[in-house]
């Protein structure tokens, strides 16, 4: 929590999805998605880039996640329901950890048919519940480049053998990560392995500027 904050960057994904990159002065880069419940304008992302910016970088981990709802109220620049998003979710996007993992869009996983089972519902939320082993299911991909599929049974946890994960990793100098997004084995295959493999080179670009 005493890292220094270097800069925030935002990234349109989709109309409604930003890809959120927060750099720590010691290399430490987290990236995560956020959705937002209105449509996305370029233009207003980057002025709320720069708003974030001036009013966060070079404050602690610890300052911004005590801070950040007083440090942005009343701000008159930028979207506000992107910054409302983030100041919202403070406490779990501004923590780094050796095994730092983000973990978003939980309440649209259960809104899917196959999830709406009870039993199934309490297996994935107990699976998720389990950090550490979330985060070891995606260090194992961490060194295989390109875009990862695994589908049903291939998947070795129980939990995970009525899932798709699909995932890509990013890496630049000594740092690197995963990007990947777990649903339904029915999801869209072209269009989210598109959407994983953009994010994931979204960050590499944004890492060697």
């Amino acid at each position: 929590e005493n890292g220094v904050l270097d800069r925030i960057e935002l990234v349109p994904l989709t109309s409604q999805r930003l890809l959120l990159v927060l750099t720590i002065r010691s290399g430490l880069v987290k990236t995560v998605v956020l959705r937002v419940d209105s449509r996305i304008r370029p233009e207003d992302v980057e002025e709320t880039r720069q708003v974030l910016n001036q009013r966060l970088s070079g404050l602690t981990i610890r300052e911004i996640r005590r801070s950040i709802g007083e440090r942005m109220r009343g701000v008159g620049r930028g979207d506000p329901k992107i910054i409302q998003v983030i100041v919202d979710e403070a406490e779990e996007l501004f923590w780094f950890s050796p095994l730092d993992l983000y973990i978003g869009g939980i309440p649209y996983i259960f809104s899917q048919p196959e999830f709406r089972n009870p039993r199934r519902a309490r297996v994935l939320m107990g699976l998720l519940e389990e950090r550490e082993v979330v985060s070891e299911v995606l260090s194992e991909r961490i060194d295989r480049p390109g875009l990862q599929i695994s589908i049903g049974r291939e998947h070795s946890l129980r939990p995970m053998q009525f899932c798709s994960l699909l995932t890509a990793t990013y890496r630049v100098g000594n740092v690197s990560g995963v990007v990947g997004i777990l649903g339904p084995t029915r999801m869209r295959y072209w269009k989210l392995s598109a959407l994983v493999q953009y994010a994931a080179q979204l960050v590499e670009e944004l890492l060697q500027n």
